[in-house]
């Protein structure tokens, strides 16, 4: 499995959990929020399946962060998750 996407397996979806319920924020409020199904967030948050790009960005925006891609080696794009200011 490529770097990237074990990132957004691992990495990503803790943070933004983390940060879901350090905002006092069920799965279900959030899926409401973002308009995403409640089952798809909850398999995110847990790693079994990794979002669309998109649907990582606005997850990632919601919670006060931002998605960046950055080239972490000569040909190999890794994800980051910044908080937004």
């Amino acid at each position: 499995m490529p770097r990237s996407r074990r990132l957004v397996r691992s990495f990503l979806p803790k943070v933004l959990r983390a940060e879901r319920k350090r905002q006092g924020l069920s799965t279900l409020a959030l899926a409401e929020r973002l308009r995403f199904d409640r089952s798809s967030l909850v398999r995110w948050e847990l790693g079994d399946n990794s979002p669309p790009l998109n649907k990582l960005e606005r997850w990632a925006r919601e919670l006060g962060y931002e998605v960046r891609l950055v080239r972490s080696g000569p040909m190999s794009p890794a994800a980051t998750v910044d908080p937004t200011p």
